[in-house]
């Protein structure tokens, strides 16, 4: 039994949502000859959907053969034609013609030919079928993807075709995916799609090999929980396969924001310098805060005003000032006054304005600049 969620590792119901009983133990590795009636081995599937991510799962142990792919589909000639237009249009899109593209779980090749033009490498754990794909001439790493990392690595493109649904670590074969990828690589992962199972009610595509069963959603969620950003999703293959083509979450720019933060303090420290004596800051917000707290002036501000009650008699954390009541301003008559209210400054300075006139300097901080009014 499996307590919590392979995918986001909440806790399980104990109850299924749905328990098929007397099912068959694999849907692979057929016997060689009959069984005895006595010696039959049967199983309970235990479907559950879990309460945090949606994944309607199995709270069954994988069968022993799932890092290997077994695929009746790639003799198909209509598969293949399939495949053959799919791969083009992926390889046009995204550009990848002459570059290095690797498929997760790729059996016997039988996709790996379709992926022409590129520099396409299979990796597969099953011995036997590494033995077959090389026999056609592709290019094969013997390995499973959620423990061993391909040494030709990095790609600037991946595939892996309903093989996602088997694999109980599906966490851990996602972060060595992302591992073996250019940062502007993309990919295709493709499993089977519940919601057409649910519409159709098809009970028998509920099988002991299958773990999870995804809906556009929750592939999507789930691969964005996991490292991927999703830029396409649809349904192929008569709706049987739902078809993500991804790509791996973008950084964000963190020098950009470390450049606005030394202007921006510059700019406050070379205002509160040309202050004659020490000036109030209005606004107990959590940019003066920060601001405050980084500024190597603080000894030019008095305090810091704030309107709202449960601040005043207190202190800023991180600079220590004190925080008073707007009527502290009357008292004080400062030369000059600093705004720092975010999306309150325009009705701060209106306030200001109408009490004080223009006889108080006022400057206010407005997204990355010190502007004085």
């Amino acid at each position: 039994m499996v307590s919590q969620c392979r995918i986001c590792l909440a806790e399980l119901p104990e109850k299924a949502d749905l328990l098929l009983q007397r099912q068959p133990p694999r849907a692979q590795r057929f016997s060689t000859a009959p069984e005895q009636q006595d010696a039959i081995q049967r199983l309970d599937l235990k479907v559950k959907q879990c309460p945090a991510c949606a994944v309607v799962q199995l709270d069954n142990e994988p069968v022993s053969y799932y890092r290997e792919v077994i695929r009746a589909a790639g003799i198909s000639p209509t598969m293949q034609k399939f495949r053959q237009r799919q791969f083009a249009n992926f390889r046009r899109k995204y550009q990848l013609e002459g570059k290095k593209l690797i498929e997760f779980g790729c059996g016997q090749g039988e996709y790996l030919q379709c992926w022409k033009s590129l520099q396409a490498v299979g990796m597969e754990f099953s011995a036997e079928n590494c033995r077959l794909a090389r026999s056609k001439g592709l290019q094969i790493i013997q390995g499973y993807i959620g423990e061993t990392l391909p040494s030709d690595r990095p790609y600037q493109g991946f595939s892996m075709h309903s093989w996602l649904e088997h694999l109980p670590d599906i966490r851990q074969v996602l972060q060595n995916i992302r591992c073996c990828l250019d940062h502007d690589a993309v990919g295709l992962i493709e499993v089977p799609d519940f919601e057409m199972i649910c519409r159709r009610n098809l009970v028998s595509e509920f099988i002991i090999d299958h773990l999870f069963y995804f809906t556009r959603q929750t592939l999507q969620n789930t691969l964005a929980s996991l490292g991927f950003e999703v830029l396409r999703i649809r349904n192929i293959w008569h709706d049987y396969i739902i078809s993500a083509e991804v790509r791996m979450h973008r950084s964000f720019d963190a020098s950009a924001f470390s450049q606005a933060q030394t202007r921006l303090l510059q700019q406050l420290d070379d205002f509160l310098e040309q202050q004659k004596i020490p000036i109030p800051i209005w606004g107990a917000s959590h940019q003066a805060l920060s601001l405050l707290a980084a500024s190597r002036k603080k000894d030019k501000v008095a305090c810091i005003i704030d309107a709202a009650d449960f601040k005043q008699n207190r202190y800023s954390p991180g600079s220590n000032l004190p925080i008073v009541a707007p009527e502290t301003l009357t008292k004080l008559m400062p030369d000059a006054l600093l705004i720092i209210a975010g999306s309150y400054n325009k009705e701060i300075i209106a306030s200001v304005r109408q009490k004080y006139g223009y006889a108080l300097r006022l400057a206010c901080i407005e997204g990355n600049e010190l502007v004085q009014l």
